[in-house]
């Protein structure tokens, strides 16, 4: 086993903008909540506690709340189960509680779900879309639709008899799909509309944003090793400057292959085809030295995963469910859809200005109530200055959007042959350290000390000068609000993947599929 001399690790920080509306000002008695999942809700159901900015938030359920599902009609409590998203939560406040008057959901009322997704192929009559099985019911038959969300498409009057066309290559469609879910963990399409897949103006204007922020300072690598040469996918050494932050990529170039191979790998097979072609969108791997357990992705394919994540990772096969989220975040093209349903401009300030500014330094200034305008001004300006995610999926990822993520991911790392069971004690491991006292504590030291590196490149340079303790701490917190740091977004995915397992998959012979732990720990070095 060959060994590794220690990393020098400097920390870099990473902040998903905030996406839920926040439509209720301070001092109102009424407002609204969007996009939330519920992480938790029991009998004698009156205490329902949903997922908002990273923390539970306990809502109050009365006998005169309303709880709608997706086809408008009453559904019961006990239906609003782990992992539920609530599309709104219509609320009054009283006191400090919140009491909700009307909560509307993505369930129904008689047990018909909807999907929304990209076709990745099919075996047999099984058909994969948004990472679940889907079979046709008899005499059902796909058809074009008018419009894929706010993204048009020209598919009115297409009619297919099935998956196995010719005309539904898979990727060349976003398919929704209306059924009910079996016991087998197969959904049964009741309804099936296609919409293409298209590269139109909105991903062309997404992808010029991105382009137009990046700055390469990295070197081509000169000595590839053969046994990487054949994956057409260039490595580098150096930095990538995001915005006015860089963010330092391994030296260690046997590691950065490694993690490069394994991400080929979980590729489908329709991308590997056109990794070669280096088209607007072709998939390369990034590692990032810093200690700070995270990973993300840009929608023109560049995925970046931290030091620190790896060093919590414990087998290869976790590596590719992180990987296979991360892939699926481009795939499923989150960037694009917020994007375009937001009408951002191609600017990250303006990105930050015209979706989230108010409602950021409204929170920042609600949580440090006796902070004075210029720390919360500060706080807000350094929280956009080191956000990435401005333009790696344009603001905050919904709920939806990560669920998504975690089934297709799961999906393309069991195509790849890997045990996805491991995914599952990932997030659970993840869980347990965001939610140590200690190891938060490092991670926001870590972050603070970032925050004054010369690694920010910010034209008023007294900004972290004027962040006190308290504010220090509470942009540190904002800023660590990932599925990765966030304890109970953690321990939520570790259960929404078990049960995933436990049905998607519960006729698959995961036995023979790979864990590598070996192969793993010595490319770490360990």
């Amino acid at each position: 086993m060959r060994t590794r001399s220690k990393r020098n690790f400097t920390p870099v920080t990473i902040v998903f903008i905030l996406a839920v509306s926040f439509s209720a000002l301070v001092g109102q008695e009424t407002g609204f909540f969007e996009d939330m999942e519920v992480v938790r809700f029991e009998k004698p159901f009156i205490e329902l506690n949903v997922l908002y900015y990273g923390t539970e938030l306990p809502i109050i359920i009365g006998k005169n709340t309303n709880i709608k599902g997706a086809d408008k009609k009453n559904v019961p409590a006990d239906e609003l189960v782990e992992g539920t998203i609530i599309e709104r939560l219509d609320y009054k406040l009283v006191g400090s509680q919140y009491q909700a008057t009307e909560i509307q959901t993505n369930i129904s009322s008689d047990g018909t779900i909807k999907i929304e997704g990209l076709y990745e192929g099919i075996d047999d009559e099984i058909a994969v879309i948004d990472g679940y099985k889907v079979k046709l019911e008899p005499g059902v038959k796909p058809e074009g639709k008018k419009g894929w969300g706010s993204k048009k498409c020209k598919c009115k009057g297409l009619v297919v008899p099935n998956f196995k066309t010719p005309l539904t290559p898979p990727g060349a469609f976003f398919i929704t799909i209306t059924g009910k879910m079996k016991d087998d963990g197969i959904i049964y399409a009741e309804e099936a509309e296609l919409c293409r897949n298209t590269f139109g103006q909105p991903e062309k204007e997404l992808l010029s944003s991105v382009n137009g922020h990046l700055t390469d300072r990295t070197n081509a690598l000169s000595d590839i090793p053969s046994e990487l040469a054949s994956l057409n996918m260039n490595l580098y050494n150096g930095e990538i400057k995001v915005g006015q932050y860089s963010y330092k990529l391994t030296d260690d170039i046997e590691l950065q292959g490694y993690v490069n191979k394994v991400g080929y790998r979980v590729l489908p097979s329709r991308l590997k085809k056109k990794q070669a072609e280096q088209g607007p969108v072709y998939y390369r791997f990034y590692v990032i030295d810093d200690p700070v357990p995270n990973a993300f992705a840009f929608p023109n394919g560049m995925i970046f995963v931290h030091t620190g994540l790896l060093e919590v990772m414990e087998n290869e096969a976790q590596l590719a469910a992180v990987l296979g989220h991360e892939i699926a975040h481009v795939t499923h093209e989150h960037g694009r859809e917020r994007y375009e349903t937001n009408k951002l401009v191609d600017a990250v300030e303006g990105l930050a200005e015209s979706v989230v500014g108010e409602s950021l330094q409204e929170k920042l200034a609600t949580l440090a109530p006796d902070a004075s305008p210029d720390m919360v001004n500060s706080m807000f300006q350094l929280s956009n200055a080191i956000t990435p995610a401005a333009i790696s999926n344009v603001v905050k990822r919904q709920p939806k959007m990560e669920a998504q993520a975690d089934r297709v991911g799961l999906y393309y790392a069991a195509e790849a042959g890997y045990d996805i069971r491991e995914a599952a004690k990932f997030w659970d491991k993840m869980a347990s350290l965001a939610g140590d006292q200690s190891f938060q504590a490092r991670i926001t030291n870590d972050l603070l000390g970032s925050l004054r590196s010369a690694r920010l490149d910010f034209s008023n340079g007294n900004l972290t000068a004027q962040l006190s303790g308290v504010g220090g701490d509470l942009l540190a917190k904002q800023i660590l609000d990932t599925i990765y740091t966030s304890h109970p977004k953690a321990k939520s995915r570790s259960r929404n993947v078990s049960k995933l397992v436990g049905t998607v998959y519960q006729n698959d012979d995961v036995d023979r599929l790979r864990v590598r732990e070996k192969e793993y720990r010595e490319a770490m070095g360990l």
